[in-house]
């Protein structure tokens, strides 16, 4: 569900760009300087950068180690968002994000163009959590292949894109992606869009075909959510507990090779809401 929506909203802002094509990523991270005003900055080491790509329930990961001098490359596909961490190593859990990639209203770069993305002198501030690039925001937009309305729109809605932040989401002080690890948590929400009312009929591919639903009057699309999965991923070997359903003792919750499946669906009850 979440891969559908941002992918929608990624088409939305950038349009029909490229889908083939990878872009490589290099700069130099750089240690902000202590503030003015009195605060200290935190001493904090960086030794990786971690791309991430929230657009499956599963989401795909790529990392660079960051050199003595702070440089970094990296390569990421093109066609799709990713959102850029500045890593620790030397801590554990959520606490390995130094900060995270941000320029104006941008939480992730969604690059057009294959070839190669300078962001210069990365500067990192472990005080506010960010990483500013070190090229103009006009220029880092022409590389990427985005237009200003369009980084403008996708600035407005990537914000969910930092939930996937975290390297290390079981906190052993790993790396998730070096330990082969993987984790998701997704939710599908189901509906059928009813013409007019809750109680109308359901919406054919006829009434869509090379026109778009009402949204106001009396053939209104109004849609009727009947069904939400929340689906859990973690490798296995931490929890080996057999689970089965509470309501369907019978089913067995799925295990997918070395990864655990959790499929618990919440329905909706006519009274009650929704209920597993």
């Amino acid at each position: 569900m979440l891969h559908g929506f941002l992918a929608f909203l990624v088409a939305a802002a950038v349009g029909c760009g490229a889908t083939d094509g990878q872009l490589t990523i290099s700069g130099r991270a750089v240690t902000a300087a202590a503030r003015t005003s009195g605060d200290i900055a935190p001493a904090r080491t960086i030794t990786h950068v971690m791309a991430v790509d929230p657009e499956s329930a599963s989401p795909h990961r790529s990392l660079a180690s960051v050199g003595a001098d702070g440089s970094f490359q990296l390569v990421i596909e093109i066609g799709r968002p990713y959102v850029l961490v500045f890593v620790d190593a030397t801590a554990a859990g959520s606490d390995m994000v130094v900060a995270v990639f941000r320029a104006r209203t941008l939480d992730t770069l969604s690059p057009q163009l294959a070839g190669h993305l300078e962001l210069g002198d990365v500067t990192v501030d472990p005080t506010t959590h960010t990483a500013a690039p070190g090229v103009a925001y006009d220029d880092l937009l022409t590389q990427l292949g985005l237009d200003p309305a369009a980084a403008e729109y996708l600035g407005s809605i990537d914000d969910l894109s930092l939930r996937y932040a975290n390297p290390d989401i079981d906190g052993d002080g790993l790396i998730d992606i070096e330990q082969g690890h993987r984790y998701a948590l997704d939710f599908h929400v189901r509906a059928n869009l009813r013409l007019g009312s809750p109680t109308g009929r359901n919406l054919t591919i006829a009434d869509l075909t090379d026109r778009f639903p009402a949204d106001a009057g009396p053939d209104v699309a109004t849609p009727v959510f009947n069904l939400t999965s929340v689906y859990v991923l973690y490798p296995a070997s931490l929890d080996t507990t057999e689970r089965r359903l509470h309501r369907h003792p019978g089913r067995r919750l799925a295990a997918l090779g070395h990864d655990l499946v959790l499929e618990p669906r919440l329905r909706r009850h006519p009274r009650l809401g929704p209920r597993l």
